[in-house]
Formats: C-alpha cells, sequence, structure tokens
C-alpha cells in the first residue's frame, strides 16, 4: 500500500530533489522528468506545485538564500568582531555542509535564461547587501567592497570544497577564517 504524502511534504520533496538536480546537471541539463524521478513522484505531481521548471528554480532560489542567511543569524554570536566573524562564517561553512547542494545552487550562475539571471543576480545583491550591513556595523572601512570580496572568496571555496570532497574540511575552514580575519583586521 502506498502513502500518499500530504502537499507540503510533496513540495519539500520536490525541492530537495530539485536542488540536487540543479547543482549536479546546471538549469539547461535538468529536466522536470528528472526531477520527478530522484523525487519518486510523478511529473505531473511538480506541476501542482511550480508551473515550470523556470519556477521552480526561482523559488529555489530564494528559499536557498534565505534559509541561510537565517541560520547565519541564529548562529552569529560573541562579544568581540573577531568571534562574531569568526561565528558567521562557521555559520556558513556549517550550512553549505550540511546542504552540499545550497552553495552550487547559489553561487554557480545555471542559465542564460534573463529572468533567471536576474533572479539569481538579485539574490547575490540582496547577500552582498546584508553582509555590507553587518561590516558597516563593525566600523569596516569600505563594506560593500569587503562584502562583495568576502562573500566571492567564501563562496568560491565552498564551490571549490564541493569539487574537491578530498580537502580537509578543517584545514580549509581554518585557513578561510584567519584569512578573512586577516583582512579586515587591517
Amino acid at each position: 500500500m502506498t502513502v500518499r504524502l500530504k502537499a507540503p511534504e510533496r513540495r519539500a520533496r520536490i525541492e530537495e530533489a530539485a536542488e540536487e538536480v540543479f547543482a549536479t546537471h546546471g538549469y539547461q541539463g535538468a529536466s522536470l522528468g528528472l526531477i520527478a524521478a530522484s523525487a519518486g513522484i510523478s511529473k505531473p505531481v511538480i506541476y501542482d506545485h511550480f508551473g515550470s521548471k523556470r519556477e521552480l528554480h526561482l523559488a529555489l532560489l530564494e528559499k536557498t538564500r534565505d534559509a541561510l542567511l537565517a541560520f547565519q543569524a541564529e548562529q552569529v554570536s560573541g562579544e568581540t568582531f573577531e568571534e562574531r566573524i569568526r561565528s558567521m562564517l562557521n555559520a556558513y561553512f556549517d550550512y553549505v555542509e550540511r546542504h552540499p547542494y545550497a552553495a552550487r545552487m547559489l553561487f554557480r550562475e545555471t542559465t542564460g535564461d534573463p529572468e533567471v539571471v536576474a533572479a539569481h543576480r538579485a539574490v547575490i545583491a540582496e547577500a552582498d547587501r546584508r553582509i555590507g550591513s553587518a561590516l558597516r556595523a563593525e566600523g569596516i572601512a569600505n563594506p560593500d567592497v569587503a562584502a562583495v570580496l568576502l562573500r566571492n572568496g567564501i563562496d568560491g571555496l565552498s564551490v571549490w570544497l564541493s569539487d574537491n570532497p578530498e580537502w580537509p574540511r578543517d584545514e580549509a575552514r581554518a585557513t578561510a577564517i584567519e584569512l578573512v580575519l586577516g583582512a579586515l583586521a587591517r
């Protein structure tokens, strides 16, 4: 006997499968059929929740960004600037380690579709704005430039680590944090 999932559970299953498929195959290589097969559902069920592949991808970009930023906000703590930056970066690394496809979804442009490209850029711009605001509150000179450099460096490292699973995570994390702290201290 097959148990029918409730709508929110089906949607979550679709999103989880789609995140992996988009991250693994890119937007162009992903198909709703592949996503449905990965989710263990039929393709028409996807249309009960999303009108198109583009709509599903856009929803995932925003959901992943919001989840990452919320997780970071919950985890950031510390009395000193260094403690807060360490906790912010550790939270980021914890999130992408727990959600291995997040970095690929958020930080690799996956399509030439103008609407998806615009949404992708908006997601990144919002992340830069939030990081810049946090750095501004810490008194960092040129916080907007520092935010872009920080995000690009950490995002690039995250994608690289996902491509190089043999690399020791703790070593990469410690090196990244020390480099960021050194740069921001100047």
